[in-house]
């Protein structure tokens, strides 16, 4: 063999050979010839990662390739392998074994000797350290980010694949995440998963030794309906979700917009979960996931309120037949579609009442009967719903109480005076057989004849007796009275009758003076003079003194000075 240096030369050239064995003093031609080349440039390659055990594969882009045999490449201090020539910009080499991972730059030789390094680099891994995949399932129509989770050997490449069975997903990193992307598959099952960091050569080394390499395809999932829709920002409700492709898994979950709860499966259809509580009212969307990672959506929004705050109720009691009609002041009264407002009388057994919204801050009821005289607790809920011919509520979704007396109606057991002036004002006092206590709602009502009513303020004087005043009216008439403990129910169970007479009007009073010991008889001339047992004079002076007044018709009457008059002057 003949070993020379080759003396520069211009790209393209070429030099046909001679040789002399003469030192010089003759020549003789030798085969060949020798050309100048572009050196070949490497701009490209893929994958960037090669296993430490060879025999890779790696595609090579660049410039000033040359179909020759002695056409090879190195990574880094490797031995040399083989490359294929596929054109002057692409060609073929395969990887040795490596001792060593690391980066190594990619050099090139088209004439088996002159290598060309150049600034394109290869990471050479170890085989893969162990990994797992979360989640390890996911629906038929694909979509699911499926994050890998490995070693520091899990680095990603252009090239890099995860399998699912024959399909193939590419592999990326999002974030600080590692991630495949499920594929659609055509039925329910299980499919062995591995991945490909160089594309070609897969891997499957879980992290547990009962692990088996393989993702889960369940049904498709959906959501039908759910209730209720709406619940009050302190969460807590349950909510009941159905539709299809339902799976009783850990990782399954309600979302609330952000928000998310446990969600309990209990059948391919069915399940459920509890509200959160969140800061204020809001819409949100609902969805749910079963492998934590894809959500499917309810096509309606969900509704998160505030809870009603209740301040008055009047009136604030009501006789145990219950049926008149009680007005809930307060806040936060507010209208679901599908959902009524209802109230609760405290006990249990009795039935909820529908309530109607007079505004945001009124609702009115009809109270219904109670079981037995007491106090109730009352409350208000939003999301009423009606089932089997009565209301009931979806969770404990109530507000706060307010006390209800609910009482026995008492019955008027007399009345004084009987008679009183059509000019009104005068205080008729009622017996009872019982009173209640319901704030300032007392009341006494007079049926004047003609059909008309008057209804004055009445006061609790004791546990039997309550006061009011006479109504005014134009002409004598006959009132029949009625009292109240609530302003809106009428005792009708007896009735007693108050006279309204015009008062008595004073012609004459004769003699016009008297002894202050008294016993002087006095003749009286008036209108309006009734025959009653009370009729009586009143004098009004130094001091008051009444004495018995005997009617002789509606105009004359005679009556005596009291003996305890004083001397001084009285009307």
């Amino acid at each position: 063999a003949l070993y020379f240096s080759c003396p520069a030369g211009t790209i393209g050239s070429v030099l046909y050979l001679e040789a002399s064995f003469d030192a010089g003093a003759s020549f003789f031609p030798a085969p060949g010839y020798f050309s100048f080349e572009a050196e070949p440039l490497v701009t490209k390659i893929a994958p960037t990662l090669i296993r430490s055990a060879g025999y890779s594969l790696v595609s090579i882009y660049g410039q000033n390739f040359h179909p020759r045999f002695t056409m090879r490449c190195k990574y880094g201090g490797s031995d040399s392998m083989p490359a294929v020539y596929m054109s002057s910009s692409f060609a073929i080499c395969s990887t040795p074994a490596y001792n060593v991972s690391g980066y190594a730059a990619v050099a090139m030789t088209t004439n088996g000797q002159d290598y060309v390094t150049s600034t394109v680099n290869v990471f050479v891994y170890d085989e893969l350290s162990p990994f797992s995949i979360t989640p390890t399932f996911g629906s038929i129509t694909g979509g699911t980010l499926v994050t890998v989770q490995g070693g520091p050997n899990l680095l990603v490449d252009a090239v890099s694949v995860c399998s699912f069975g024959d399909l193939l997903s590419a592999m990326k990193v999002v974030g600080t995440d590692v991630v495949c992307q499920s594929p659609a598959f055509p039925v329910a099952g299980s499919v062995s998963f591995k991945i490909a960091l160089d594309g070609i050569n897969f891997a499957c080394y879980p992290q547990a030794s009962n692990e088996l390499c393989k993702f889960t395809y369940f049904s498709e999932l959906g959501i039908t309906s759910i209730f209720p829709n709406v619940s009050s920002v302190q969460g807590g409700t349950t909510i009941q979700v159905y539709g299809y492709g339902f799976l009783a898994f850990s990782s399954a979950r309600c979302f609330f917009g952000q928000a998310s709860t446990s969600f309990t499966v209990t059948s391919a259809t069915q399940g459920s979960c509890e509200s959160p509580a969140v800061q204020s009212p809001q819409k949100v969307s609902f969805s749910v996931t079963i492998n934590g990672r894809d959500q499917v959506y309810y096509s309606s929004t969900f509704q998160l309120y505030n809870l009603s705050v209740l301040h008055a109720l009047v009136p604030p009691g009501s006789p145990v037949q219950g049926g008149s009609s009680l007005t809930i002041q307060g806040d936060f009264f507010s209208e679901f579609a599908g959902f009524e407002n209802v109230v609760k009388f405290g006990n249990v057994s009795l039935p909820l009442v529908r309530a109607s919204r007079i505004s945001s801050s009124i609702i009115s009821c009809i109270i219904p009967p109670a079981q037995a005289a007491g106090l109730l607790h009352v409350q208000v809920a939003l999301n009423g719903y009606s089932m089997a011919g009565r209301y009931d509520v979806a969770g404990d979704e109530w507000s706060n109480e307010l006390s209800f007396l609910s009482y026995v109606q008492p019955d008027i057991l007399s009345i004084w005076p009987w008679a009183v002036s059509t000019r009104g004002s005068d205080v008729i006092t009622v017996a009872v057989s019982s009173t209640y206590v319901v704030r300032d709602f007392a009341r006494c009502r007079f049926l004047i004849e003609f059909a008309t009513s008057k209804t004055a303020e009445a006061t609790i004087l004791s546990s039997s007796t309550m006061a009011c005043r006479s109504p005014a009216t134009t002409s004598p008439a006959r009132a029949s009275v009625e009292i109240s403990m609530n302003s809106l129910d009428f005792t009708l169970s007896r009735i007693f009758v108050l006279q309204l007479l015009d008062p008595p009007a004073v012609v004459s009073f004769l003699p016009s003076s008297s002894f202050s010991f008294g016993s002087t008889e006095f003749e009286v001339s008036a209108a309006n003079f009734v025959d009653t047992q009370w009729a009586s004079c009143v004098f009004n002076g130094n001091g008051t003194s009444t004495a018995a007044l005997a009617l002789v018709n509606s105009t004359s009457g005679a009556c005596s000075a009291p003996p305890t008059l004083g001397e001084g002057l009285y009307n």
